[in-house]
């Protein structure tokens, strides 16, 4: 996976998906492994899933700093994150998250770099 980050400018993705039960999926999937569990479906229109996963946050911004310097800004973080996603016929869809991300840093390519505490967050977003 191509992330045109200044620290992790690939990533090797690579994974297997388990389904035990039908109300139970397993995706150990690398960057982004997630533990599902089905709460509702609505015969072929759609499902309705809760999900834990662990994921990497971040991406690598161009700037322009106070002094007037053209640089690039990359943030870093780990998460831990709690969601619900709707899954409709097609495929398409939407979710909900909230996590706690950690291990956050800003670094600029000049050299300044400041670590900062494990802050939470949430996001929403659909499927197509």
């Amino acid at each position: 996976m191509y992330l045109d980050r200044d620290d992790i400018p690939l990533l090797p993705v690579i994974g297997v998906d388990w389904c035990p039960t039908s109300d139970w999926k397993l995706e150990l999937r690398f960057p982004r492994p997630r533990l599902l569990r089905r709460l509702a479906k609505n015969g072929p229109i759609s499902e309705t899933w809760a999900f834990a996963a662990f994921a990497l946050g971040g991406n690598t911004y161009a700037v322009r700093r106070a002094s007037g310097l053209d640089d690039e800004l990359t943030l870093r973080d780990f998460r831990a994150v709690f969601g619900i996603e709707q899954i409709r016929d097609g495929g398409r869809g939407y979710f909900a998250e909230a996590g706690l991300a950690f291990g956050r840093s800003v670094e600029y390519e000049s050299g300044d770099e400041q670590e900062f505490d494990p802050g939470g967050y949430i996001s929403a977003g659909w499927l197509f």
